[in-house]
Formats: structure tokens, C-alpha cells, sequence
């Protein structure tokens, strides 16, 4: 990605769409909190780290049922661009089908948000 790292700091609000582009349905921020509709669960609320100039962009997902599912992501320099790392954590009971469905949904988030950062 032909990006300086240190801008992916400032990317919540274009994690957030790139989320919304791949599949969570509507996506808002309400009073500071973003909030979004998964077809398959609810209601969900997408809780980013602070702004950070360390190339950290983490993101916790709140489910409907309680339940959490942490998302770490790394901004890594690299020469005049960027590699972003998103690490896909299997949860526990997750069958093989669904983790293949998880990680292809975390490709597809990550190829909409490069085209929205390379805009």
C-alpha cells in the first residue's frame, strides 16, 4: 500500500467502511461509538483503539450475545508504503468452514479498505 504508516492511525472511520463494504450491512457512529448490523448475528459494536501514531488499529468486536472478538491489526513501514497485518484469531469451536468464511471476509475488508485509503 502506498501509504505512510503513521496515516493508518487516522483509519477508523475507513476500517469502519471498508467493514460496512464487505458485508456488515449499515454501519454508524452513534455518540462517539460505532455501531453496526451483521445479517447473521445483530446488532454489533466495533470498539477501535485510540488514535496512534505506532501503526496499532486494533478493533474489538461486541456481540449481541456478550461475547467479544478482538481483532489485532499492525501498520507496518515498509519502504515508501505500508503492510497491514490483521490477524485472524480462530475462535474456539469454530468449524473449518467458517474460519476459511472468517479470514476470506478479512481479505475482502482488506482489499476495500486499500482502495478507500488509496483514494
Amino acid at each position: 500500500m502506498d501509504l505512510d504508516f503513521r496515516q493508518l492511525a487516522l483509519v477508523t472511520p475507513c476500517a469502519a467502511r471498508a467493514a460496512a463494504g464487505s458485508g456488515l450491512g449499515s454501519i454508524k457512529n452513534v455518540g462517539g461509538e460505532w455501531m453496526a448490523d451483521v445479517p447473521s448475528v445483530g446488532q454489533v459494536k466495533l470498539s477501535f483503539v485510540e488514535r496512534n501514531a505506532l501503526g496499532v488499529v486494533d478493533h474489538d468486536v461486541l456481540l449481541p450475545s456478550g461475547g467479544k472478538v478482538h481483532n489485532p491489526i499492525r501498520a507496518i513501514p515498509n519502504g515508501n508504503g505500508t503492510e497491514v497485518v490483521f490477524t485472524v484469531i480462530r475462535q474456539h469451536g469454530t468449524s473449518d468452514e467458517k474460519f476459511a468464511a472468517d479470514t476470506a471476509w478479512v481479505d475482502k475488508d482488506l482489499h476495500i479498505l486499500k482502495d478507500l485509503l488509496e483514494r
